[in-house]
């Protein structure tokens, strides 16, 4: 079983070992870790080399995310930051033990991250704000309602199910837009003019 990403989402994988004797031998019996993640980018990471930690990880793009670790614990943080990043990978953790110098134990995990590209299907409802209040409602500002179907996986999805996918979030990080307005009588636009005029500088969207 594997958790779905969309492309360029942070996968956050936080380890916590379990060993005898981890918090009465703190700094004599410790834990190092190989990481196997290729082609993911490992954006950041923390390791607790004391009893207790708290640390708060800070990446340009990310939300924030604070967390208590206690010895050998913490967190990282990879991404998928292309297209060709898509698709299913696995995330090898290799933990050596050590007492002082010579390695007493060696255990391996791994988990299953599906990268996907996000194709939103809506549909959009465009309305005048009537709150505004104004005399005349195009002089309201201009809202939009959307209904989100899912994401839409396509055959660029390696391993992923072609279909739209209901349970995947809504993600807009930005929009744009275009209007015009006509005289229904004369068939020509507002200004005078015949072309396409675009009005998006004096239109507020809500």
């Amino acid at each position: 079983m594997y958790a779905t990403r969309l492309i360029r989402d942070a996968i956050n994988v936080v380890h916590s070992p379990i060993y005898e004797f981890k918090n009465e031998r703190v700094g004599t019996i410790f834990i190092e870790y190989e990481k196997i993640h290729d082609p993911l980018v490992l954006e950041d990471e923390f390791f607790c080399d004391s009893a207790f930690c708290i640390n708060t990880m800070e990446i340009s793009g990310f939300q924030p995310w604070t967390q208590e670790f206690d010895y050998g614990g913490g967190n990282d943080v990879y991404n998928a930051t292309a297209l060709d990043g898509i698709g299913e990978h696995e995330i090898i953790y290799i933990a050596r033990l050590y007492n002082i110098a010579p390695q007493i134990d060696e255990f391996t995990q791994s988990i299953d991250e599906l990268v996907v590209e996000y194709f939103p299907i809506y549909d959009s409802y465009v309305y005048p704000v009537l709150s505004d209040d104004e005399r005349l409602a195009f002089h309201d500002r201009i809202g939009i309602a959307l209904h989100y179907f899912g994401s839409q996986s396509t055959d660029a999805n390696p391993d992923d199910e072609i279909r739209i996918h209901e349970d995947r979030r809504s993600k807009i990080n930005d929009y744009f837009y275009s209007t015009w307005g006509a005289d229904p009588w004369e068939f020509e636009l507002l200004d005078g003019t015949v072309a396409d005029t675009d009005y998006s500088d004096s239109i507020e969207l809500v």
